[in-house]
């Protein structure tokens, strides 16, 4: 519930910051990877469905949303997810304490996440247009990681700091 709640949230701030009413894959992509970090990988399924919800109430009127809708749930829910396994599997992050996480790994972790994420966009650029040249596909490319990249990387490790902070405070009120 509270995964989706986030990720409902963030889907609605960026709505409301784009002013378009349409859901920003950028920040709702890091706000996935951080339930994942906070949840494990098992909210996967919660993830999806609150993604799918979120666009759903936030399409821009009359679009029409199956296939953007399909590539964006699936960038959203597994680029997150792979960059999380990968950095699970390798013991380069341990997810089970929250306070060891440095801000080294929030980086690794944010630049595995936009690599699959700008892939994945890539994908869908090239679906759903035709004559794209490669230079364009190059520029959209490196402009699809650099806001992934800041994006999550800002995203992730300010609220790991809150996290933190509050775990602190609760600590010092009740010693």
């Amino acid at each position: 519930m509270i995964v989706f709640l986030m990720i409902f949230v963030f889907a609605y701030i960026s709505a409301v910051v784009e002013s378009q009413w349409a859901v920003n894959v950028n920040l709702i992509g890091g706000v996935a990877l951080l339930s994942y970090m906070l949840f494990g990988l098992r909210l996967i399924p919660s993830v999806l469905l609150a993604i799918i919800v979120a666009s759903l109430i936030f399409k821009p009127q009359g679009a029409i949303v199956p296939l953007e809708l399909a590539m964006m749930t699936f960038t959203c829910t597994v680029a997150p997810a792979i960059a999380l396994y990968i950095m699970s599997s390798a013991k380069r992050i341990n997810i089970s304490s929250i306070v060891s996480i440095t801000f080294k790994q929030v980086l690794i972790l944010s630049f595995l996440q936009a690599i699959f994420c700008s892939i994945f966009k890539l994908a869908q650029l090239a679906t759903t247009t035709e004559h794209t040249l490669p230079i364009a596909m190059a520029e959209s490319f490196s402009s699809f990681f650099v806001i992934d990249f800041i994006g999550t990387a800002t995203l992730v490790y300010v609220a790991i700091q809150i996290i933190i902070y509050s775990k602190k405070i609760k600590l010092t009120q009740f010693s």
